[in-house]
């Protein structure tokens, strides 16, 4: 319309207006991301991280049948003392990955992207480079791990993300409508490396995972194996195409129908 036509490219963005509801919701949402990041001391406090591991699990664990209450009655504790370490892992790893789904099923635009961003660098801090790296390449079991295996094309959540960064930067303006520096969290984490790590530490956890997402995509994407094997372009199939069929994220509907399947049997596909 006439808005759009007389809008300066350079002058400033329209500021988002959140309605009183969504505004407690988002501040809420917020304060409870970054209790966690202090409470687990950045990956550090490992008591906590283990706890936010296991409900996890316990979240998804999979419905008794009626009647064999009786048989596993005082059971509960013992079965925490039962998760190792690499349960645990795997756990956070889950997490990361069931909440890739549930922002790639927002197509509505829903959840507020600063809400988004918080999530996000949450899950970076809760889980080492190397542990991002291996759900990035779909590496749930020791082996794959140790060999650090490449899928032979793009995997679902490094296409997801892409897709998801895509959309991040498109809605950057909104990032920054209750602080200059994003939201509280992203504050938390400045406090605590510049004090506590070094001035000079990387802190822009969400740069870090868009460098992770794309270097995942370098070495899984099937147009530049094809490229190494033959040596050039010709007669290249449509399927091993850069943006072909191997280049594209799921539907929307198969996004919502994995998500609810892997957060119903604590599963990763």
């Amino acid at each position: 319309g006439e808005d759009e036509e007389g809008m300066d490219p350079l002058g400033e963005p329209p500021v988002l207006q959140l309605g009183t509801a969504m505004v407690k919701d988002t501040s809420l949402a917020l304060a409870s991301i970054e209790l966690v990041l202090k409470c687990s001391g950045f990956g550090v406090n490992k008591m906590v991280l283990q706890h936010f591991a296991r409900e996890v699990i316990k979240c998804q664990a999979v419905p008794k049948e009626e009647g064999n209450d009786d048989d596993e009655g005082d059971g509960e504790d013992d079965k925490d003392h039962d998760i190792n370490p690499r349960d645990e892992t795997l756990a956070r790893q889950r997490f990361f990955r069931h909440v890739v789904y549930w922002l790639a099923a927002d197509t509505e635009k829903d959840i507020p992207i600063v809400v988004q961003d918080a999530y996000l660098r949450m899950m970076c801090v809760l889980l080492k480079p190397h542990e991002i790296d291996d759900m990035l390449h779909d590496r749930f079991d020791e082996r794959r791990s140790r060999l650090r295996l490449v899928p032979e094309k793009p995997t679902e959540i490094v296409l997801l993300l892409i897709a998801w960064f895509i959309q991040y930067f498109e809605r950057f303006a909104e990032l920054h409508i209750f602080s200059p520096r994003i939201s509280p969290v992203v504050e938390a984490i400045d406090t605590r490396i510049v004090f506590d790590l070094s001035a000079y530490f990387v802190r822009d956890h969400i740069l870090l995972l868009l460098l992770q997402v794309l270097t995942a995509y370098d070495e899984q994407n099937t147009w530049k194996r094809w490229w190494k094997e033959k040596g050039m372009w010709e007669d290249i199939p449509k399927s091993v195409m850069p943006g072909g069929p191997d280049d594209q994220p799921p539907r929307p509907d198969k996004v919502l129908t994995d998500f609810n399947h892997m957060v119903l049997h604590g599963a990763f596909e």
